[in-house]
């Protein structure tokens, strides 16, 4: 499997000097990215501004009221609350991905209440069936006159990588905010 040094090196044309930001996210001087995981599955994210990505395989969790109440801002785990049964598991994961990629994006933990100030555009990633996937970046990014920039996910299956090569099991989706962007709020 292809080590996020290797990816990052590829994107800079050198190796990357990998440091810890404020609140200890990683990053690389010139180039800001995100790793995620469940499963089997990994998404690394790629950018020039910071970026943060989460992918949850949809798995049952049975009644997901409590963990939406303890892991989700109030209005989410309220519209998880008022969601059809039938289809409250995957609105939750859902929710909890956009939330859990907009945590990282800041660089804090799910229970740190994410800035106050922050705007934030949160992109649905469609990874196939049975998987919930976001990504986030700050809404200062739009400003950009690089938008929309483009926004590398490479997801690799983990079950397909075991000799390490990086043509096996790796596909590469391209996206842009003009995509499916929603508020990240």
């Amino acid at each position: 499997m292809p080590r996020v040094e290797e990816v990052l090196g590829a994107y800079l044309g050198a190796e990357p000097r990998i440091e810890l930001g404020p609140h200890g996210k990683p990053r690389a001087p010139g180039l800001h990215f995100n790793l995620s995981h469940s499963g089997h599955l990994r998404v690394l994210a790629v950018a020039r501004y910071e970026v943060g990505v989460d992918v949850e395989i949809v798995s049952d969790r049975g009644d997901v009221n409590e963990l939406a109440a303890i892991g989700l801002p109030a209005e989410q785990a309220a519209e998880v609350a008022a969601a059809p049964a039938r289809e409250r598991n995957t609105v939750f994961h859902r929710l909890w991905v956009r939330h859990e990629a907009r945590c990282k994006l800041h660089g804090v933990g799910l229970v740190a209440p994410v800035p106050a100030a922050a705007r934030d555009v949160v992109i649905d990633l469609d990874l196939g069936p049975g998987v919930a996937a976001a990504l986030a970046v700050q809404a200062s990014a739009r400003s950009s006159a690089a938008w929309p920039p483009p926004i590398t996910g490479l997801q690799w299956d983990a079950r397909m990588c075991s000799t390490g090569s990086a043509s096996s099991g790796w596909s590469a989706s391209r996206s842009s905010a003009s995509r499916a962007p929603s508020s990240g709020r």
